[in-house]
């Protein structure tokens, strides 16, 4: 009865985490207002992702719950974040699925396994990748020599040379007769063809017709309605904030910008013979100055930013929520 009392309770916390976020500093987190959560061992910690932040101490991986309890010990080569409460862990002996109390599930013979993501997970076997599901059998046979995690019902793969997309069952979807693909986003997937030397990307969608044709540039992917592309060459072409119709919204006359969402464009440019980063608003108006070391993007709200070489949060209205001393 009480170990059944503290697996509920276990499993209470990971859902009221879901509406909580943790963010990785040196040596533990911060939470969203700020308090930290010291870990003195931890040599490198990440977000919090459904209710566990996974962190790393002398060369192994461990995870804690949003109250900075030690969920996972530091036992194992890697762990994957957890989803559905199941992770893929490594050990000397191999790959396992592990569930939130770090209880073993089953064992998986592969090189790697990723972590799930809309109910398959990708592995590694050889020099191949396929896909399983939650209880570990296997859905798609590893026959790809790459590919990517399912992202809305798509995966990426690279069959005889080029890429395309295959749907949760393995079947092709979209041929692969693309140089190179992204993941679908807002039902949108960057793809690109090379033309001579040159790299020409474009958007494709659903169904792998171009919605917005391919020209000389780089895209990313869209969020929010808007992506940013490049138009010419990568380094040094026209950045610009499109919409799903490939209409520019705002030109952005910078060395570099990162759609954040939101209404804002963290941007560089220089200042004073030195790059720094900034954030504009959709209209082009400056919000936050430039006064960043780095890029920084938000992530539930937060973002990592560097100030002088010193380590800071930052809200979406420029306010400094934490700062290392």
């Amino acid at each position: 009865m009480k170990k059944l009392i503290t697996v509920v309770l276990c499993f209470l916390g990971l859902v009221k985490g879901y509406t909580q976020h943790l963010y990785p500093i040196d040596g533990g987190w911060i939470k969203q207002n700020g308090k930290s959560i010291e870990l003195s061992y931890a040599d490198y910690t990440y977000h919090a992702v459904n209710g566990v932040a996974i962190f790393i101490s002398k060369g192994k991986f461990g995870g804690i719950t949003l109250d900075g309890s030690v969920l996972i010990n530091p036992t194992y080569i890697a762990l994957t974040n957890f989803r559905d409460d199941i992770a893929f862990a490594k050990t000397q002996n191999g790959w396992m699925a592990i569930n939130s109390q770090g209880q073993e599930l089953f064992k998986i013979v592969a090189n790697y396994v990723y972590e799930l993501k809309e109910g398959l997970a990708r592995f590694q076997l050889g020099n191949r990748f396929g896909f399983i599901n939650s209880k570990g059998a296997i859905v798609i046979p590893p026959t790809y020599a790459g590919a990517y995690d399912f992202n809305e019902g798509k995966a990426r793969v690279y069959s005889n040379g080029k890429w395309g997309f295959i749907d949760v069952s393995g079947k092709m979807v979209i041929s692969a007769s693309f140089d190179y693909v992204a993941d679908f986003s807002e039902g949108l997937a960057p793809f690109m063809k090379k033309v001579g030397k040159e790299e020409h990307w474009g958007y494709m969608d659903e169904l792998g017709k171009v919605k917005i044709p391919a020209q000389l540039g780089y895209g990313f992917p869209f969020k929010e309605g808007y992506a940013v592309y490049r138009r010419g060459a990568y380094r040094g072409g026209q950045l610009s904030l499109i919409d799903s119709n490939g209409k520019v919204v705002l030109e952005l006359p910078y060395v570099d910008a990162v759609w954040s969402g939101n209404g804002l464009i963290n941007v560089c440019r220089k200042v004073q013979e030195h790059m720094r980063w900034g954030y504009v608003s959709i209209t082009g108006e400056e919000v936050i100055p430039f006064e960043f070391d780095h890029k920084g993007e938000f992530v539930n709200g937060l973002a990592r930013v560097y100030r002088n070489g010193k380590m800071c949060y930052i809200n979406e209205k420029g306010e400094v929520i934490w700062e290392k001393k």
